[in-house]
């Protein structure tokens, strides 16, 4: 009885105290950042697109596509990072474009996506946050 116990303590107290450590200037590395901050882009997520002007990305597989808009940054903790617009899952098939000008997402075959938190002139990024093949 007594192991079992200690093992469970021991792996509360790790649990506890990994949770507890945070990095201020690196906020999006702690445990659980995705559920902490609102403006969370995965670090590991590549920029695919970037710009002005109309932003194209064509998915080849299941993932999270963020839009950032770089010229409205937040302060999270001691580091300042881009707001982020949207983000949703995307399925892999044609091209998806962000047009700023017009506000909207589109892809072939679906309604236009109207988005209101854009303003124009600002740069924007695409993000993309593939899943993991199972």
């Amino acid at each position: 009885m007594r192991p079992l116990y200690f093992t469970s303590m021991l792996l509360l107290g790790l649990y506890v105290s990994a949770g507890c450590i945070h990095d201020k200037n690196e906020p999006f590395t702690e445990l659980f950042a995705e559920d902490r901050y609102d403006d969370y882009v995965p670090p590991s997520a590549p920029v695919v697109a970037e710009g002005t002007g109309a932003l194209r990305f064509t998915p080849t597989t299941l993932g999270t596509l963020y839009l950032l808009d770089l010229d409205n940054l937040r302060k999270v903790k001691q580091m300042t990072t881009p707001e982020v617009v949207l983000f949703g899952c995307a399925l892999p098939g044609p091209e998806i474009t962000f047009d700023p000008a017009t506000r909207t997402f589109t892809r072939p075959g679906k309604t236009p996506l109207k988005v209101t938190k854009v303003v124009p002139g600002h740069r924007y990024q695409l993000r993309w946050d593939p899943q993991e093949p199972k």
